[in-house]
């Protein structure tokens, strides 16, 4: 008998060696309940379906330890219908056929690779369940929170995948009403990533900015009165890679002024507002230039550290759930 046409309309191929296997398990349970006197028609139905699908499954299966097991569970059953006295389809795995895998759209993947997590894939995000804690609790003691860690860590995915949405949810008394900025990077200009985060409606936007980025040079406390203006609620204010600050940024008088206004809003007196940043561990050192900063940033640092045993299994298990 010549192998069977793997896109016949009367079978579905399986389209993995789990399944196969699967479904041999299945029938081992089937033929061990059947008990002497009982109709086998059935059974013997369901295996000869079981040898179709399974010799069609060759064209989905590559892997070479896979075909070598999946024709030995084809062999084994062949073999019982032979001894069975019944017809006999060939069960030869057709070949393997890269043109017969599913296309499966990058939107049903459960990983996003080596990105950082954000609000947006908040529900992918598993495995920091103690360390957002962590920083949730850092955030009801200290108006500046940072979480430091080295390059790759997951610094930047724990606040704004985990943290954020936590205190969005109120996972905090109050935490549900307070004010979300959207997050921010540094970058070479600080103060006009301020400033353009800040723009009020009706604003003429390019000339608010530039006249802003300005006045913060020689105020300290305007963060603090734009931010009471906007909103009557605490603020959050989130800054993602914060070493972009000494980094990035080589004018000492505009660093200074942007680290200035982050105090003056975390000692405001009006609200608790809150500063959220993420660092690099290795740029610490540059701290010692903002001692008054620095005493702070100690207050509420959080240590990033390499996810457990528990933690990864979370990560990688739950995502695809």
């Amino acid at each position: 008998m010549s192998q069977t046409d793997p896109t016949a309309e009367e079978f579905i191929p399986f389209m993995s060696f789990t399944s196969l296997r699967e479904t041999h398990r299945e029938l081992l349970k089937q033929r061990r309940a059947l008990k002497d006197g009982d109709n086998e028609d059935t059974h013997w139905a369901a295996v000869t379906d079981f040898l179709q699908r399974g010799e069609a499954a060759g064209a989905f299966i590559d892997n070479t330890e896979d075909r070598e097991a999946a024709q030995g569970l084809l062999d084994y059953w062949h073999n019982q219908l032979f001894h069975a006295g019944k017809d006999t389809p060939e069960a030869v795995l057709v070949e393997f056929d890269a043109m017969s895998q599913p296309e499966i759209p990058d939107s049903r993947c459960p990983y996003i690779g080596l990105d950082s997590f954000g609000a947006s894939n908040k529900d992918q995000f598993y495995g920091r369940d103690q360390l957002i804690q962590e920083l949730l609790d850092q955030v009801l003691v200290s108006r500046l929170v940072t979480a430091v860690g080295p390059s790759g860590s997951g610094k930047s995915s724990v606040v704004l995948a985990g943290l954020l949405p936590r205190l969005r949810e109120g996972a905090l008394e109050g935490s549900k009403t307070w004010h979300y900025y959207p997050p921010i990077v540094p970058g070479s200009a600080p103060l006009t990533s301020l400033a353009r985060l800040l723009v009020p409606d009706g604003a003429e936007t390019a000339e608010w900015i530039t006249s802003t980025s300005e006045a913060f040079l020689s105020d300290a406390e305007l963060l603090t009165k734009l931010v009471q203006d906007a909103v009557k609620s605490p603020a959050v204010l989130t800054i993602d890679q914060f070493e972009e600050t000494f980094t990035l940024c080589h004018d000492e008088r505009e660093r200074d002024a942007f680290i200035d206004n982050l105090l003056g809003l975390v000692n405001s007196r009006e609200a608790r507002h809150v500063v959220i940043l993420t660092m690099r561990v290795d740029y610490e050192s540059y701290l010692n230039k903002v001692p008054l900063f620095e005493a702070l940033y100690k207050q509420g640092l959080v240590r990033v550290t390499a996810m457990n045993a528990s933690e990864l299994h979370d990560a990688i298990e739950q995502p695809a759930d």
